[in-house]
């Protein structure tokens, strides 16, 4: 078998979520929900009006009995604003979003929310690549 990801499965609840995650599985989520582009003062990530079809990732949850939220990594950069950790107030990656599970719960209900297994990482292909496309033009 030739390919990096040899299994998938869907995620269709936020249990399938938690269980994939915990268990160190990557989750990728075809959505359009979007979102506004700052957090608000409650640290988190609100609805916005315009949808965002595109392609994002799970990145962690917690699912706490106060306010459970999903963990979003958009490829965006850092417009989104510099979020810390609830819990121990460590930065959090650029370009993450701070979810409600209601709203992460919408986006799994749309069907596009995959788990990834049996990934063979990146294999070194170093003598497959042609070194003279890496060589600097006038030394």
């Amino acid at each position: 078998n030739g390919y990096l990801v040899e299994g998938a499965a869907q995620i269709k609840t936020w249990p399938d979520l938690i269980a994939a995650l915990t268990g160190g599985y990557p989750c990728t989520v075809a959505s359009d929900g979007g979102f506004e582009m700052e957090p608000q003062r409650d640290g988190y990530h609100h609805r916005g009006a315009e949808p965002w079809p595109h392609q994002m990732c799970f990145l962690g949850a917690d699912d706490n009995d106060k306010e459970p939220y999903a963990l979003v990594q958009n490829q965006w950069g850092d417009v989104h604003g510099h979020l810390k950790d609830l819990v121990d107030g460590h930065d959090l990656p650029l370009g993450v979003l701070r979810i409600f599970r209601k709203d992460a719960e919408t986006m799994i209900k749309a069907g596009e929310t995959f788990a990834y297994s049996h990934m063979k990482g990146f294999p070194d292909q170093s003598s497959k690549i042609e070194r003279a496309m890496f060589d600097l033009i006038g030394d």
